[in-house]
């Protein structure tokens, strides 16, 4: 039998001779060891590895993404919540289909064991047995641009030893001295904290994968089955530093359907994972058509579809809903799951095929989804063409800069609300309800003011508070956000206590950790499925104008044949839109009156809304009814 060898090792002197273009030099314990890498792509990989060779603006956006993958990760409390389930389901698919269920049941097991010591160790740093053979053997306690869990445990303890140099300083009575001190440390203990959760909640199903396996195959292969059972950080193509980046995440999502197609297609018991995904398109099917039927009120249509596309959904009552996170990926399931619902309930086949591409990009495109927001919005914009623009040179930033020009964020949705009615308005003025009164608003309407700007007229710097809030977040990530809305609520539960008039009261999507695993029907999500309809109408009667124009009688008797319904409807919405501008413009003129307490301004718009809503409801059962 003929061996082919990959890689030769061979033992060198320090001063041994050149190297050959296939040869490196490593050590080993004091000792000069030449590999032979023989392999061509291996070879052009390992010489490849680093990001010392990028250009400077490649590696300018490296530094950058590296910056914002722990800000939208690794800092943020939300995200520990949201990847421990997908990582766990991830997991699972994965190791059943490359050593079966049996062995997916075992790492289930020893899962809440693992999870706890790997949170002791990285607060403590007290190792287990367990954390030992498997760090030894080479498996990673780490994540995308995160340090291993063993550093943070170092950085939580100097944090603490920090504090103890504080309370020295304010005994001597340098009290400014000491509240910057413990305000730095406060800051980085907090960082750490958070850091380590997520830490140890990434690595946890790693671990029990690890414990798992390594009696019935042997330390290394449970040690590499560990390290990607989800995604292996580690690894990387010979683009991988450059890809990564021009796009945010770009190496995670190759990676982690890399490990989807292997479980799936090569695996050794990939008939078992597949028997997992095809449950998951079941079951996404069973709970909209046993929750939703026939759907009469046209409910499950105004979940958005990212929602629908991430999450197994379990419906509540009175448009409320739990949403279970599904991974990328395998989050394909509930794509297809929701599409066989469509197709057996009257969905329009073309809708379907558009939205079960868009799954394929959300769960697979690595540089983003051209096609994110087209079901919610009604059609497909050349905006979303926008997502494939390379963050050059400045990472996601250029990215993100280009979005504030389109004025489209990442799921394809307007950053600042859009309005057909008044085309004109100042930016300014351009505020969602729950940014009304935050320091968006206000430092919009600052800003406006400083440069000539009136209570409706826009000033030199017009900028929305909306677009204001993208920024933050867009440098801050998710740590921002959770920060920001945290201190939201502290200010609305103040001023309730204060005694302040209107209603205080957050809302679901104010509720940070909460919104993640609930939602509450919003009023955009009718008014998405009203617009929708209403642009489906008029250009039917677009149609039918210019075939009149043409003299075109074939063509006329066309649109009428076939789209009568629409042509109907267009006269309905022409008069209910008319009405709902109004409403809007009454909008924003509560919004505008600043005599109006922010509790009673909720109030007011949370009033206008309901009627503007009960239009919505009567346009689409009218034409519910038509249909």
């Amino acid at each position: 039998m003929r061996v082919h060898r990959t890689i030769a090792n061979q033992r060198i002197d320090a001063e041994a001779d050149g190297l050959r273009d296939n040869e490196v030099r490593v050590y080993i314990a004091g000792h000069a060891i030449k590999v032979q890498l023989n392999d061509p792509g291996l070879r052009r990989a390992y010489q490849r590895l680093g990001i010392e060779q990028l250009p400077v603006y490649l590696a300018m956006g490296r530094e950058i993404n590296a910056a914002l993958s722990k800000a939208y990760t690794g800092w943020n409390p939300e995200f520990a919540v949201t990847n421990t389930m997908r990582d766990f389901t991830t997991g699972i698919i994965n190791i059943t289909g490359n050593f079966g269920a049996s062995a997916a049941a075992r790492a289930v097991a020893q899962y809440p064991k693992s999870l706890a010591s790997l949170l002791r160790y990285a607060y403590t740093g007290k190792s287990t047995a367990a954390i030992d053979a498997y760090r030894a053997a080479g498996g990673s306690t780490g994540a995308a641009y995160l340090g291993d869990i063993e550093r943070i445990g170092a950085d939580i303890e100097r944090s603490y030893n920090d504090y103890v140099g504080a309370i020295a300083l304010a005994a001597e009575g340098k009290a400014s001295a000491a509240a910057g001190a413990a305000a730095r440390k406060l800051l980085r203990g907090l960082t750490g904290w958070i850091e380590g959760l997520n830490q140890a909640t990434e690595n946890a199903f790693r671990l029990s994968v690890f414990e798992a396996l390594r009696k019935e195959h042997g330390i290394n292969k449970a040690a590499s089955a560990a390290k990607n059972s989800t995604v292996n950080f580690n690894r990387r193509g010979e683009l991988g530093a450059a890809m990564g980046a021009m796009f945010l995440f770009f190496n995670p999502a190759v990676q982690g359907t890399a490990a989807l197609a292997t479980a799936l297609t090569q695996g050794a018991h990939k008939t078992q994972a597949q028997a997992i995904v095809a449950g998951l398109v079941a079951l996404t099917y069973a709970l909209a058509a046993l929750q939703y039927g026939d759907d009469e009120d046209d409910e499950f249509k105004r979940i958005p579809g990212h929602v629908k596309d991430r999450s197994l959904i379990i419906r509540q009552g009175g448009g409320s809903y739990i949403t279970i996170p599904l991974p990328y990926g395998y989050g394909y399931a509930a794509t297809a799951g929701t599409a066989l619902y469509d197709v057996l309930h009257g969905g329009d086949i073309d809708t379907v095929s558009m939205n079960l591409t868009s799954g394929i990009l959300e769960n697979f495109s690595p540089v983003g989804n051209p096609l994110a927001g087209a079901n919610q919005w009604g059609d497909i914009e050349a905006k979303g063409l926008l997502e494939f623009v390379p963050g050059v040179p400045f990472g996601e930033m250029t990215r993100n800069a280009v979005r504030v020009l389109a004025n489209r964020n990442g799921l394809g949705h307007p950053i600042a609300p859009e309005s057909v009615f008044d085309a004109g308005k100042p930016d300014a003025l351009k505020v969602n309800r729950a940014t009304k009164g935050t320091v968006a608003d206000m430092t919009a309407k600052g800003l406006s003011a400083m440069t000539g700007g009136t209570a409706t007229q826009a000033g030199g710097i017009d900028v929305s508070p909306e677009t204001l809030k993208f920024w933050t977040r867009a440098v801050t990530g998710g740590v921002g956000t959770f920060v920001a809305d945290t201190l939201r609520l502290g200010e609305l539960a103040a001023r309730s206590l204060a005694g302040e008039a209107g209603d205080l009261s957050p809302e679901l999507k104010e509720i940070p950790i909460a919104r993640k695993l609930a939602r509450d029907s919003d009023i955009r999500d009718i008014r998405s499925l009203y617009w929708t309809a209403a642009r489906e109408s008029q250009q039917a009667a677009r149609d039918l104008a210019r075939a009149r124009r043409g003299r075109d009688d074939e063509g006329r008797d066309k649109v009428e044949a076939e789209r009568a319904v629409q042509l109907d409807a267009a006269r309905m919405f022409a008069v209910q839109t008319r009405a709902i501008g109004r409403l809007r413009d009454a909008v924003g003129d509560v919004n505008a009156d600043d005599s109006l307490s922010l509790g009673m301004k909720r109030i007011l718009v949370k009033e206008i809304e309901a009627e503007e809503r009960a239009i919505y409801e009567d346009a689409m059962g009218k034409l519910r009814a038509a249909q």
